[in-house]
């Protein structure tokens, strides 16, 4: 009977060691996406200018 016990409670602490894993990922992802926002954000104008500076230079040019 002892050992049952053990088990279920060595189990309930595995899942709770994976739950806080999992807590720990989605912060990460929800951290990630909005760095990657912030970038994006940041890098659309710059590339926005950088094609209209394109599509005005003659086909001559480099």
């Amino acid at each position: 009977m002892t050992w049952i016990i053990v088990a279920i409670v060595m189990a309930l602490a595995g899942t709770g060691v994976l739950v806080a894993a999992g807590i720990k990922v989605l912060a990460a992802a929800r951290g990630l996406s909005r760095e990657i926002a912030q970038t994006k954000a940041e890098v659309e104008p710059r590339v926005d200018l950088l094609r209209a500076r394109n599509a005005v230079k003659a086909p001559g040019e480099g």
